[in-house]
């Protein structure tokens, strides 16, 4: 660089004057060009801003550095005009700077991004004039209410320079509301020198004194500091320029006076460049509205304090109670709203009120709300709901505020089982409060959601239980903390047993003649079992509906079984049981020389061999067992124990032949004979119980699946019997549970064993702790007959009529228990021995000794050896019955029968007032698996209830019902009637026609139906004994002493009355029908009444009518039609005559061929009799 310094400050001044040229006069518009963005640029980079290079440069290269500012400015001011358009500065530059390395690595670089930047945005180098925003931090007007004055402040927060700047204010004030003001009052209009932004480069390095100026200025303009020294900086400060540092400020203040209006709305307006002829980056905070708003404050609300509280007795209503603040100074109408939930626009509130409140005072607002429940998913106690408050102003303005109230609500939880602890599925249950839900696959329940206090009651119901189980609980508010624990809200394990309804029993006992007798009742079916005493007539226990097996028994009468079918409602029962006969002392007994009644071989040739045999207390039976070992058989003969008369042989199983191994016993009467036997060995070994009656007929048989011990025990009413294990007549295998009450109804786990012994009260005879005792049926002992040892399942036992003594014989000892007891050593075979004690206790008659050698011993009540000299031999069984003292002596099939005593007096059974005897009937079948199959013959009170019968024939039935001894009439049923019984054993007719002709008040039941299917009719009847068939689908027919038809067809219901009255009732039907009138109900229960004629006037009418047809033809025989009758006539009574003779000549040679197959077969029978 070799330039004279001359030469470098022209240069210089040159160039920055050259670089100012392009800034806008006033007398240009605002827009700004890129050129003249082109300037400002290098006036920012250079001049304002400045550079490490062109610092360096003006150092090197210029003259009078310090006034280069300055200078720029004037010249910048004078040659604007001419140097405005820009041409030729980059060569201007390049060609007088000398200092080529400054100008080509610093200052050309910084020219092109000005370039650059400048046809990208022309306004990137303009200036920024700025008086604020209400909203922001810099506020252009401030009020200082303590001297009432208005400061005003203009900044430049661009990067150009910005000169004669027109700024103005004006003022106006408004009462009204709505802020519009009209007109105003100027308050300054004038121009501001110039600005340049903040942090530009004025002049030379300031001095402390220039920094402290800054800061008070600047401070004073917030008006937050220094105010004692405000006057003197708006007043004496030189805010228009640095003559001395030549400044250029970067803002500018202004203070102004000014009296706001009170009560009013007073508004200043500040304008800076407001015809916009300056360029700016930005012309959006050019102007700042400062309100200075003295009127009273509208009404503004807030929710100052809110409280909730549960209402006493409730569990979901609160008393809500919150306080709204006036904020304001006016007074206004506030209304206050509750929504569930959050507040939307359109939502319907909860609650509403209004309230007119004064300026800055509150009112109290106080609501009730019920948690409403509906609306709330899974709810449960403790769980909260959302609620909001919204206060609304008259303007519109809202305050909202949000709460909770806590859902208090009761649940009740458990199982629903049935009686034996069973969960019950599906089960419906229901509180009192309307709760409903029904049990899960487990039994199981919850009731949700109960929203009352108190006592409620939780009730489960199911179809197949008629009585439902009920549980009371009481739902109760502690407090707040802990209102939802258990036993409070909250109740689990509340468990419902579901049953039946309960039925009551009334039972009566009588005897045959009407007496009535003290009797143990026994019901029992595989649930239930119930054990009571009746005196003649008293209730049962509440009974479950269901099948029960009743057993009635009594001492001194026979005992008797019925099955009886439970259904929930009063039921009178009664039973009749039959006198248990037999002689009642010794009266005229005495010890006689054995005599032989007769003699016996049972079988030819060899192999036959006698193994047991026993005979009936009453002395007219007597049952063997013979065995044919050869060809393996056996058979059981019936006879007459007095005259050895057979009466019936009956096979049955064979095995090895011995006492021992085969069980025979027999009743009092012979009603009731058992048969037990072993048969085969280890795998094919079977135990066989057969049952026979008197005559030698076969009542029963069954096998068993266990090896049980050869015994057989019959009670002396035939009811029971016994070979170890219980059973009765009917085969019926009793179970522990049914006997004792203990253990469960399986036969196979649990069987009921049975006594050594029956008495003839059916107690047993059985071994026990203290030797011989008398037992109950269930095991109840009820005394210590006597001591007694050796005890094995083959000792024999008998008792008198009145069981007071009791006589036994063990391997080795006669034991006598009566009046006097007493023992005897006896020996005994161990295949046979036999006991026997008359049946007033007189004589006890026994066998004695083994094998070939066994004989006959008598004792009487004290233990004398009463037995009369005889040869005794093969005794090996003895009787003792109301005939007399008998045994037996036997040689392999060989048997002998003596009598070795008698009684004066033939005994003879008192006579008893015979009992009404049920009619039997055949011709029913019954309907089962969607077919009807044939039934056994019945009575009517066999007839089972609920089951569909239909008659095969025309069937007449005398109604006595179960348990009665009283006839009601007749039932008469056409053919192909189908009808049932209800469990009240009234007939119900389905389908067809009845005639009844009753004696005593009896209730018929007519099932409705349109067509004949006979699906719907069990459909119907099963819906009518279980009371679900609507009362419109039958109709109900009483009557008092009447005869009547019924005649059921579909859609048709026919009642004919022949004499007497019949009630017909039926859903919005009663009518009264009486004799010779009938009465027709259609299918819409539309009634035609109609006159009767019986059968009885059809005959009447028919024989009137047939004697004035022969009279009238007797008068006309000799006219031409009288003459053709009586010809046809004469001509089938010709032909009727010769049909009728052929038919009795094939009658008769038919009954005499019949005659004479029966005579040979007469003959035949004596015959092989005489052989």
């Amino acid at each position: 660089m070799a330039c004279t310094k001359k030469t470098s400050i022209i240069t210089s001044f040159l160039i920055l004057l050259v670089t100012l040229s392009f800034f806008s006069s006033k007398s240009v518009q605002a827009a700004q060009t890129p050129d003249v963005c082109y300037s400002q640029c290098l006036a920012y980079k250079f001049v304002w801003q400045g550079t490490h290079c062109f610092d360096e440069f003006e150092y090197h290269c210029t003259e009078d550095s310090g006034s280069t500012f300055k200078k720029t400015i004037a010249f910048l001011k004078d040659v604007f005009n001419t140097l405005k358009s820009g041409d030729g500065i980059d060569t201007v530059f390049t060609a007088w700077f000398v200092c080529k390395p400054l100008i080509e690595n610093c200052i050309v670089p910084h020219q092109q991004n000005c370039r650059q930047t400048c046809n990208l945005d022309q306004y990137v180098y303009a200036p920024d004039l700025s008086v604020g925003h209400p909203d922001s931090s810099f506020h252009g007007v401030y009020f200082d209410e303590r001297f009432n004055r208005l400061y005003f402040k203009l900044v430049n927060n661009g990067m150009g320079y910005a000169w004669d700047i027109d700024v103005d204010a004006s003022s106006g004030h408004t009462p009204n509301r709505d802020g519009k003001i009209q007109g105003g009052t100027q308050l300054f209009k004038e121009k501001v020198e110039h600005l340049i932004y903040l942090g530009a480069r004025n002049g030379p390095p300031k001095s402390f004194s220039d920094t402290v100026g800054d800061f008070l200025i600047e401070e004073s303009l917030n008006g937050q500091y220094l105010h004692d020294f405000k006057s003197w900086l708006v007043d004496k400060a030189d805010l228009h320029s640095d003559s001395k540092n030549y400044n250029v400020p970067n803002y500018w203040i202004k203070a102004v006076p000014f009296n706001p209006v009170p009560g009013e709305l007073n508004r200043v307006i500040f304008n800076v460049d407001g015809s916009k002829l300056i360029p700016e980056y930005s012309e959006s905070n050019n102007t700042f509205i400062f309100d200075l708003d003295l009127r009273p404050t509208p009404a503004r609300y807030t929710i100052a304090t809110f409280t909730q509280q549960i209402i006493d007795q409730t569990l979901n209503s609160f008393l809500i109670n919150f306080q709204v603040k006036n904020t304001g100074e006016e007074s206004g109408l506030a209304q206050a709203k509750i929504y569930e939930g959050k507040f939307q626009e359109g939502k319907t509130p909860i609650y509403q009120s209004e309230e007119n409140i004064m300026g800055k005072s509150d009112k109290n607002f106080e609501a009730t709300i019920d948690v409403n429940l509906s609306g709330e998913s899974s709810p449960y106690c403790g769980k909260h709901k959302e609620y909001t408050i919204v206060v609304t102003d008259e303007e519109g303005n809202k305050t909202e505020r949000s709460f909770s109230l806590p859902i208090y609500i009761g649940s009740v939880n458990g199982n629903v089982e049935d009686l034996f602890g069973k969960p019950v599925v599906g089960a419906t249950v229901k509180a009192s409060t309307g709760q409903e839900t029904t049990t899960n696959k487990y039994g199981s329940y919850s009731l949700k959601g109960i929203a009352s206090l108190g006592k409620i009651v939780i009730t489960a119901t199911h179809s197949e239980f008629s009585r439902p189980g009920t549980q009371e609980v009481e739902l109760k508010y502690v407090n707040e903390f802990d209102a939802c624990d258990v036993g409070n809200l909250n109740f689990y394990n509340i468990d419902l047993v579901l049953k039946d309804q309960d039925v009551l029993f009334t039972v009566t006992v009588k005897d045959q003649s009407g007496n009535p007798i003290i009797a143990n009742i026994l019901a029992v079916n595989s649930d239930w079992r119930f054990y009571e005493t009746i005196n003649g007539t008293g209730p049962l226990p509440g009974m479950q509906p269901g099948k029960y097996l009743f057993t009635i028994s009594a001492s001194g009468y026979k005992t008797i079984r019925q099955d009886i079918n439970a259904v929930p409602q009063n039921v009178n029962l009664e039973f009749i049981l039959e006198k248990l006969n037999g002689r009642p002392d010794d009266t005229g007994l005495h010890l006689i020389t054995p005599r032989l009644l007769w003699q016996k071989t049972f079988g030819l040739g060899s192999g036959k061999e006698i193994g047991n045999m026993t005979g009936t207390k009453n002395g007219q039976l007597l049952v063997i067992s013979v065995a044919d070992n050869h060809n393996k058989t056996r058979k059981l003969f019936f006879l007459d124990l007095l005259t050895g008369n057979q009466t019936r042989e009956v096979s049955v199983p064979w095995s090895v032949e011995e006492q021992r191994y085969i069980g025979l016993d027999a009743s009092y009467d012979g009603g009731t004979v058992g048969f037990f036997i072993n048969t085969g060995s280890g795998k094919t070994r079977e135990s066989i119980l057969k049952l026979f009656d008197a005559t030698g007929n076969e009542i029963g048989s069954t096998t068993f699946d266990r090896d049980l011990s050869a015994s057989m025990d019959v009670s002396p009413d035939g009811f029971y019997v016994c070979s170890y294990l219980l059973l009765d007549k009917g085969l019926h295998k009793y179970t522990g549970y049914e006997i004792e009450g203990k253990g469960d109804d399986d036969f196979k786990r649990n069987p009921a064993t049975c006594p050594d012994y029956f008495l003839r009260n059916n107690h047993r005879v059985t071994n026990c702790k203290d030797g011989l005792c008398e037992e109950t049926i269930s095991h109840n002992q009820v005394r210590v007959i006597g001591d007694i040892t050796n005890i094995t399942t083959v000792t024999k036992y008998d008792s008198t009529f009145d069981d007071s003594t009791v006589v036994a014989r063990t391997h080795k000892t006669l034991y006598y228990f009566g009046q006097s007891n007493w023992s005897k050593e006896l020996r005994s075979d161990n295949s046979y021995k036999s006991i026997a004690v008359s049946p007033g206790g007189m004589y006890t008659i026994v066998t004695e000794g083994s094998g070939g050698s066994l004989k006959l011993k008598v004792f009487d009540r004290t233990g004398g050896d009463k037995t009369p000299d005889f040869p005794y031999k093969h005794v090996r069984f003895v009787f003792a019955n109301d005939k007399g003292l008998f045994f037996t002596q036997l040689v392999s099939n060989r048997i002998e029968l003596y009598k070795i005593g008698e009684y004066d007096n033939e005994y003879r059974p008192p006579d008893l007032t015979p009992t009404v005897i049920p009619q039997w009937f055949d011709g029913l079948s019954y309907y089962s698996q969607g077919q009807f199959f044939p039934s056994r013959d019945n009575t009517f009170a066999s007839l089972d209830p609920g089951v569909m019968y239909r008659a095969d024939k025309n069937i007449q039935m005398s109604i006595i019902k179960p348990f009665s001894s009283v006839n009601l009439g007749t039932l008469s049923i056409t053919k192909d009637t189908i009808f049932s019984v209800n469990y009240n054993y009234n007939p119900i007719l389905i389908k067809g026609q009845m005639t009844a002709n009753f004696g005593s008040p009896v209730t018929i039941y007519a099932i409705k139906f349109d067509r004949y299917w006979t699906g719907n009719f069990k459909v119907k009847l099963e819906d009518f004994m279980h009371h679900m068939l609507p009362e419109d689908e039958y109709f109900i027919i009483q009557n008092i002493h009447t005869r009547f038809t019924i005649k059921n067809e579909a859609n048709s219901i026919n009642v004919a009355v022949d004499s007497g009255d019949v009630a017909v009732k039926g859903k919005n039907i009663e009518e009264k029908v009486s004799g010779n009138n009938q009465i027709t109900i259609d299918g819409k229960n539309n009634i035609k009444k109609s006159l009767f004629i019986s059968i009885v006037v059809y005959r009447v009418v028919g024989l009137i009518w047939l004697l004035s047809a022969g009279i009238l033809l007797f008068i006309k025989r000799k006219t031409l039609l009288g003459k053709r009758i009586l010809q046809v006539m004469k001509v089938i009574l010709i032909w009727t005559w010769i049909l009728v003779k052929k038919i009795s000549v094939l009658i008769w040679k038919g009954l005499k061929i019949l005659s004479q197959l029966i005579i040979g077969l007469i003959k035949k029978t004596s015959k092989n009799k005489k052989k």
